[in-house]
């Protein structure tokens, strides 16, 4: 039965989807991989190794796989630059995220 609400190609054979207000990731076969609890999934960009999401107003990323790498706990993001985003955390000072959720502070 369709149960989704909205339906969007993710990485690697993996799908974001959404039941009412919440988005989650699962695998073609509808397995799932992150639970429905995202507000949103920002952006879905196969360039890219970070995926933002949203969740309670604060941005976190996904890796490759749409596992969470880093916890929704930064205020703005920037740019991206090859496998770093420039993001601003809850306290305002600037630091960049890699593609494993490490920071680096600028």
């Amino acid at each position: 039965p369709a149960i989704y609400d909205e339906i969007k190609a993710f990485k690697y054979y993996l799908i974001a989807v959404r039941i009412d207000k919440k988005w989650g990731i699962i695998r073609h076969n509808g397995e799932i991989v992150i639970d429905f609890l995202l507000d949103k999934i920002l952006d879905e960009s196969y360039e890219r190794d970070l995926t933002p999401y949203i969740l309670n107003e604060h941005i976190g990323f996904l890796n490759i796989n749409g596992k969470i790498i880093t916890a929704a706990k930064f205020k703005q993001m920037y740019f991206f630059y090859n496998s770093f985003s420039l993001v601003k955390t809850l306290d305002d000072r600037l630091v960049y995220i890699d593609n494993n959720g490490r920071e680096y502070f600028k």
